[in-house]
């Protein structure tokens, strides 16, 4: 009698520990990624990964892709897949502050207006004048009546810059998903606002910023210090060059 009741409790909590571990099982696959790619196509970059774990607001991203149209186009097809599964992974790892809608902007269509009002740019693939749409569009920031906000627009994804792409939209989220860029102020003599020019080819207004500056501008806002009572003004310090600091400085 005891044998065939601890029999039947065996099952009991074999059934039991079965169902339990299917039901974590199935929840642990659904929220799982992997990535078996040779290259890691879709692994974000440990710098992508920080930036989405430091997102202050919701982002709202629009993905403008011609998929009709590029069905012809085994190359845009492909490049089209890896960027929707690669901005899934943001999404993924955003903890919801990030939002993406896939758009197929077809000619003469409210959505295709959409697209050209968001400054997604279109190129024509044939004759017939449709526009090819394959763009992103981000905004952020937006008040109960959609007005206000920040904005900002990849107007196409080139084949050529593929090596670029998380780059670019790591840029454009993490420039959407912070309230206020911090300050980086600059001290040195390296003339990064003009470039290696003349002082005379300055005032003729024939200089160059150096291309380091237009990167940092995109990140931060850029504070140059002449007075060293001004660095209590920044957030973070670079001294670039320094020949000629004060003992003060």
């Amino acid at each position: 009698m005891k044998h065939g009741l601890l029999t039947i409790g065996g099952v009991i909590v074999a059934a039991v520990l079965f169902f339990c571990i299917n039901a974590i099982t199935n929840v642990a696959w659904k929220t799982a990624r992997f990535d078996f790619t040779e290259d890691k196509l879709y692994t974000l970059s440990p710098s992508t990964r920080v930036v989405m774990d430091r997102l202050e607001r919701k982002v709202t991203l629009r993905l403008y892709y011609s998929k009709t149209m590029a069905d012809a186009v085994p190359e845009i097809r492909t490049y089209a897949k890896r960027v929707e599964e690669l901005l899934e992974e943001y999404v993924a790892r955003s903890n919801g502050l990030l939002s993406l809608e896939i758009i197929d902007p077809e000619p003469f269509t409210e959505k295709e207006d959409l697209a050209q009002k968001d400054g997604v740019q279109g190129v024509p693939l044939d004759e017939t004048g449709a526009q090819f749409f394959f763009g992103l569009y981000g905004v952020a920031g937006r008040d109960a009546d959609g007005g206000g906000g920040t904005a900002d627009v990849i107007p196409f994804f080139q084949l050529g810059k593929e090596q670029f792409l998380e780059y670019d939209i790591t840029q454009m989220i993490h420039n959407l998903g912070r309230e206020t860029k911090p300050t980086i102020g600059v001290i040195g003599q390296l003339p990064l606002k003009h470039g290696a020019v003349t002082f005379a080819a300055v005032k003729r207004g024939k200089s160059k910023p150096y291309a380091i500056l237009g990167e940092m501008e995109k990140f931060f806002n850029v504070k140059f210090i002449e007075d060293m009572r001004e660095i209590s003004g920044a957030d973070l310090l670079l001294i670039v060059h320094p020949r000629t600091l004060s003992d003060r400085a």
